[in-house]
């Protein structure tokens, strides 16, 4: 009833009455005349089920990292896409053996943070991406950051085409390697990420790794019921681009 669900969410009446009304002519929540007692409505139904479906692939590229990690020795992580302009590690997995780059559940990544962001930026209509990047400072983080559009433009495009993205000491002084994981609205909800030493992912290694990346990035997808990664590519959107924080590892 209303007044239970003002009384338990510390709402006055009226705004109880205003937020149930909006939520009823949205379809959130269905009203009975008889018994004046509100249930879900069925415009939450795709809401679950998509969320439900984040949650098993996050939970299959979960199971699938730390065999990853041993077979080609590096770091990896899965970064789940909260908004048009960030993605934050939720899982991770490394090598078995030998010195390897560590990673912080919880980094949040921007849309110019490294091969994630690329991966991001990749995912918007090309328009909206060029016109994001136009608007950005691209404040250098190292010597190698891209800092000019049309560059970036350029390597957005390359991503787009080929599946995946590769970070070169742009991000800070480790390579990276990433692709996305996309959902059945065809919008990218999580993104696979390898990690290494300048040593152990190199510029020989890195379009192995990409394409191992997109492999196993587009058998989730499927196997979770997204969209092919050559539908309409969208992620869900903000009110605009911001710049991650903090000392991370892509």
């Amino acid at each position: 009833r209303q007044s239970e669900l003002a009384r338990t969410a510390d709402l006055s009446r009226s705004t109880a009455h205003n937020m149930l009304h909006t939520l009823e002519h949205l379809g959130y929540v269905q009203r009975d005349d008889t018994t004046r007692l509100y249930r879900l409505g069925a415009a939450l139904v795709p809401l679950g089920q998509a969320a439900a479906q984040t949650t098993r692939a996050a939970e299959v590229a979960g199971e699938r990292i730390p065999a990853l990690a041993a077979e080609v020795g590096l770091s990896f992580a899965l970064a789940q896409v909260t908004s048009l302009d960030e993605a934050v590690i939720i899982d991770r997995a490394y090598a078995p053996s030998g010195l390897h780059v560590g990673i912080t559940l919880g980094d949040r990544y921007g849309l110019f943070d490294g091969a994630i962001g690329k991966c991001m930026l990749a995912a918007l209509e090309p328009d909206e991406a060029d016109q994001l990047i136009k608007q950005s400072d691209l404040a250098p983080r190292t010597e190698a950051t891209i800092t000019r559009p049309k560059e970036l433009s350029r390597e957005v495009r390359l991503v787009r085409g080929r599946g995946w993205a590769s970070s070169v000491k742009e991000f800070n002084e480790n390579h990276a390697v990433a692709a996305g994981i996309w959902g059945s609205e065809g919008r990218m909800e999580l993104v696979l990420l390898a990690l290494g030493f300048p040593a152990q992912l190199g510029p020989k290694q890195i379009p192995s790794v990409g394409s191992l990346l997109r492999e196993t990035a587009d058998a989730i997808t499927e196997a979770c019921g997204g969209e092919p990664t050559d539908r309409v590519r969208q992620v869900p959107t903000t009110n605009g681009p911001s710049r991650a924080k903090g000392s991370k590892t892509a």
